[in-house]
């Protein structure tokens, strides 16, 4: 059987949750022929994780918004279908009509159609829709959109199953051949992608005019997504709360929480007895900010405690920002932002207490990497890392690092409970959250769409 596994931003050029997901996907269905179409955002990227056998093709696009799509030709083939995505994108609610022009799109791309050759004829074909938005932010907004129809320019086989990561503007090939061929299209939701997008939009300070319209479209690329799916995977109780309350079918979802390596990831003897580790990619929505701040408050009250933070800068800006606050808290010796990290199980023993300071999670496998080292954990209640923990670690409230660094104190000064929550950790990933059951849970799936 073959598979496409589409991925945004994530395996196997990127270090992260959903890279390590992906790899065990890969590495525990060895019976399956896999192709991967991996969204990034720069050229010349050097592969972070080795191909696996059964790893046959990995076509690597870059969506740009600098193509000049204004150049005029010849070419009618793609006006009619775009028009079709866009009225939908803005509003409408026929999410059947707008997979089938994905689908005839990805066929005239395959076939040599030019998106820039629609341009000329969908200016002309869109005039109507002045009533709706601005005309020339309607042309900013359609630019964006062309760019991700470049993922259907790529010739795709035929495939058995078609497998996304994200419920996107990445889906869309998926959505296009379940459109064109009836491919099988499977749905894996780690982090909410509505839900995220608001954020952002909150985050980069949106002009309010645009916030109404991008909400509008994230929502539909989400609805069309849902609506294409043969199975929804919710890696969270909290996942499967807010995909319901998008509209997805009940009917289609499924939870399959993330699984560990139990082998790999085991109980591990700290070898500094007053630090603070955290395993998270340096991006506003993972907030370091937040941990950063509660180590203000620890400094006041114990010297010897340290915090190492482990990642890829993601967000260089944000990045920055977290740099200039740790010299303006006069933290320099106390935090350090150590980078990436190949074999995490380096930084799990460096660590007494693991925490995770998040502003949204799905299902964060370095919590259940952690809580498999036997580590006792301090997490934000964030998506479903709640659920995971239980009352193996402490939760504490989202954006208060006051709360936060109350939680650690009292960890750091209680040996005793620090000691009985790492085992309490161990023991819950051992019953629940087991990398062969996870796989065990995806094959089925797989056999389930790809033999049906």
């Amino acid at each position: 059987m073959r598979a496409l596994l589409i991925l945004a931003g994530s395996y196997p050029y990127y270090l992260g949750g959903v890279s390590s997901w992906a790899k065990s996907i890969i590495d525990g269905m060895k019976n399956m022929r896999f192709d991967i179409l991996s969204i990034v955002e720069e050229d010349g990227l050097k592969p972070r994780y080795t191909s696996q056998g059964n790893v046959d093709n990995i076509f690597t696009v870059i969506p740009s918004l600098e193509n000049d799509y204004s150049i005029v030709g010849s070419s009618t083939d793609l006006a009619s279908p775009v028009k079709t995505l866009i009225r939908y994108f803005l509003g409408g609610s026929d999410p059947l009509s707008a997979g089938k022009a994905l689908g005839e799109i990805h066929e005239n791309l395959m076939n040599g159609a030019s998106i820039k050759g629609a341009w000329k004829h969908l200016v002309e074909e869109i005039k109507d829709l002045k009533e709706i938005i601005d005309l020339n932010r309607l042309k900013d907004l359609i630019r964006i959109a062309l760019s991700y129809l470049e993922l259907l320019k790529i010739k795709l086989d035929r495939y058995d199953l078609i497998h996304s990561s994200l419920a996107g503007f990445s889906g869309l090939p998926g959505i296009a051949c379940k459109a064109l061929y009836g491919t099988p299209y499977l749905l894996t939701e780690h982090g909410i992608y509505f839900r995220e997008r608001m954020l952002d939009i909150i985050q980069y300070g949106l002009k309010r005019e645009l916030r109404a319209t991008w909400s509008m479209i994230i929502r539909k690329v989400v609805e069309l997504n849902y609506y294409w799916a043969d199975k929804i995977i919710a890696v969270s109780s909290f996942n499967r709360e807010w995909e319901l309350r998008l509209g997805a079918s009940p009917r289609k979802i499924e939870v399959i929480h993330n699984g560990v390596d139990l082998r790999k990831f085991k109980p591990l003897r700290s070898s500094e007895r007053w630090s603070i580790v955290s395993i998270s990619r340096i991006h506003y929505l993972k907030d370091i900010l937040n941990l950063i701040e509660a180590m203000s408050y620890l400094a006041e009250k114990d010297p010897r405690i340290k915090c190492y933070i482990y990642g890829p800068i993601i967000d260089e800006g944000y990045a920055r920002y977290c740099k200039l606050k740790i010299r303006e808290l006069g933290l320099d010796r106390r935090v350090k932002l150590m980078g990436e990290i190949m074999d995490p199980r380096k930084a799990y023993q460096r660590a007494w207490i693991y925490v995770s300071s998040s502003l949204s999670e799905g299902s964060p496998i370095s919590i259940l990497e952690a809580m498999a080292c036997g580590k006792p954990i301090i997490a934000t209640d964030a998506g479903g890392t709640a659920e995971i923990l239980g009352d193996s670690g402490i939760v504490v409230p989202p954006r208060n690092p006051e709360a936060l660094a109350d939680a650690i104190g009292r960890l750091m000064r209680d040996k005793r409970l620090a000691i009985d929550l790492g085992k309490a950790a161990r023991r819950r990933v051992e019953e629940l959250f087991s990398l062969e059951r996870m796989i065990g849970s995806y094959r089925r799936i797989y056999d389930e769409l790809g033999r049906g």
